[in-house]
């Protein structure tokens, strides 16, 4: 997880890590948005985190999501970018384990600017 400092909409050089958030994935139904499997994880201080999924979601919709900052100054949800759509399955041709998050945001910083 990382602090959008430039207001790209994705990670830059300057992006900064934010540690201790806590990551919620979120498995629902596809049939009826029933919530099937819930879990969380903090992040390091380096942003990073790891999410241990029991069983195999192919029919479900499973999503991560920051509920909030550890940053206090990027405590901005970016609408659209405030969870991430994971598919959890083995059977969906993604050969690596590793999944990557959308970022928050906040003002862009003077490195950012033309």
């Amino acid at each position: 997880m990382a602090c959008d400092t430039c207001r790209a909409m994705f990670l830059t050089k300057v992006s900064q890590p934010i540690p201790n958030a806590v990551m919620k994935l979120i498995c629902q139904s596809r049939e009826n948005d029933i919530v099937i499997y819930t879990t969380q994880s903090p992040t390091t201080v380096d942003g990073k985190y790891t999410i241990e999924v029991d069983g195999d979601h192919e029919k479900d919709i499973c999503e991560t999501t920051v509920p909030e900052s550890t940053v206090a100054d990027c405590k901005q949800v970016v609408p659209g970018r405030d969870h991430a759509c994971i598919v959890f399955s083995h059977n969906n041709g993604i050969v690596s384990k590793k999944r990557l998050e959308n970022s928050l945001g906040k003002g862009g910083i003077s490195h950012c600017l033309p």
